[in-house]
C-alpha cells in the first residue's frame, strides 16, 4: 500500500481474521503450555464451570476452568475443542491450534474439531494442513462422505489443491444449501485465494442462516475490509459492530475494528479499540504491537514508549475505552 512514512502497512485478511502465527517445528510450535496459577484447580466440576463463563463472555475464566478439565481428563476431546474455541475468541491463535491438535489426538473422528482446526490452519496460512483437515471433515461427515476426492489431489500443486477443496465444498453446498458450516468454509477458502466477492457472498449466506453468530459477522467484516469495493471498510465496521452487539467481550472483533480504522488512517479510534481489546486480555503481544504502530502514526511517541509496560491503565487519561 502506498503512502507516506506515517502510513501503517495494510493488514491483510489473515490478520483481520485471527492473527499471524506461523509455525516452525509443528510439535514444538503447537505444544500446549498450561497456566501456573489457576483458581479452578479444586473446582469439583471445571468443565461445567467453564461453559458458564464462556456463555457469560468471560473467556479468561473459561480458559482457566477448561485447562483444569483437560488436565484431569487429557482424553476429553470435546473439552480440548472448547479450549481451542475459547483461545480463538480470545485472539490467541497459537494456543487455539495447540488445543485443537490435542482434541484430535484424543479423538481423530471428532468432526467439530476437524472443522475448527481446518479453518484455523487456513487462517494461519498453514495451507497444506488446512486442506487436509477440511478434506477429512467432509470424508467423516455423514452427509458429505460420498463426495469424491479428485484423484491426485494430495500430490497436486497448492493452487490445484485449493481449487479441488473448494469444488468439494461447492458440491456439499448443493447437497445441503442450508448448512452454515459449508458456507463458512467456502468464505474462508475464497479469502485464501483472495476471491473476496465470492467470500463475501458466502459469509452473507452464512449470516443469513445464523444471524446470531458473532464469529460469522466478524468474518464477514474481515472480508469486506479487504475487498476492493469502495465502501468495503464502512461495511466492515457495521459487521464488527453486529458481532460486538452479540458478544461484547469478543476480543477479535475489537481488534478487527481497530485494524479497520487504522487502515483508514483514523488512528485515534484505532488506538481506542486496541486498548479495549487489551483491557479484556492484556497478553497477546501482536495487539500491543498494533497499538505501538498506531501511536507512532499519531506522532505520540511518548505514548508509544509506554507500550513496553503492557498496562492499559497508563492510557486511560488519553483514551476512553
Amino acid at each position: 500500500m502506498g503512502g507516506d512514512a506515517h502510513d501503517p502497512p495494510q493488514m491483510d485478511w489473515m490478520n483481520n481474521f485471527w492473527g499471524n502465527f506461523v509455525p516452525g517445528n509443528a510439535a514444538d510450535a503447537y505444544k500446549y503450555e498450561f497456566q501456573q496459577e489457576n483458581p479452578f484447580l479444586q473446582h469439583p466440576a471445571p468443565f461445567e464451570e467453564a461453559m458458564k463463563h464462556y456463555q457469560a463472555g468471560s473467556l479468561t475464566d473459561a480458559i482457566l476452568a477448561l485447562e483444569v478439565s483437560v488436565q484431569r481428563d487429557p482424553q476429553n476431546s470435546d473439552a480440548w475443542r472448547w479450549l481451542g474455541t475459547a483461545h480463538a475468541d480470545n485472539d490467541e491463535d497459537k494456543l487455539a491450534i495447540s488445543a485443537l491438535r490435542r482434541s484430535l489426538e484424543a479423538d481423530p473422528e471428532n468432526i467439530e474439531a476437524l472443522l475448527d482446526a481446518g479453518v484455523s490452519y487456513t487462517n494461519e496460512l498453514v495451507q497444506v494442513e488446512a486442506l487436509e483437515h477440511l478434506r477429512s471433515w467432509l470424508a467423516r461427515h455423514p452427509e458429505y462422505s460420498n463426495i469424491p476426492v479428485p484423484p491426485g489431489s494430495e500430490e497436486a500443486s497448492l493452487f490445484e489443491q485449493q481449487r479441488s477443496v473448494i469444488e468439494m465444498f461447492l458440491q456439499a453446498a448443493e447437497i445441503n444449501p442450508t448448512d452454515v458450516d459449508i458456507h463458512t468454509v467456502l468464505g474462508v477458502l475464497w479469502n485464501l485465494t483472495r476471491e473476496y466477492n465470492h467470500a463475501e457472498e458466502a459469509f452473507k449466506e452464512a449470516v443469513k442462516l445464523d444471524p446470531e453468530n458473532p464469529s460469522l459477522w466478524n468474518k464477514l467484516g474481515a472480508t469486506q475490509a479487504n475487498s476492493a469495493r469502495e465502501n468495503g471498510s464502512k461495511d466492515a465496521v457495521y459487521a464488527y459492530r453486529k458481532a460486538l452487539e452479540l458478544k461484547p467481550n469478543y476480543i477479535r472483533a475489537w481488534v478487527n475494528m481497530g485494524i479497520s480504522y487504522a487502515n483508514r488512517k483514523m488512528y485515534d479510534l484505532a488506538a481506542k479499540y486496541y486498548l479495549k481489546a487489551l483491557s479484556l486480555n492484556p497478553t497477546p503481544n501482536h495487539i500491543w504491537s498494533y497499538l505501538r504502530l498506531t501511536l507512532n502514526c499519531m506522532d505520540r511517541h511518548d505514548l508509544a514508549a509506554l507500550v513496553e509496560e503492557k498496562n492499559v491503565d497508563l492510557f486511560r487519561s488519553q483514551f476512553t475505552f
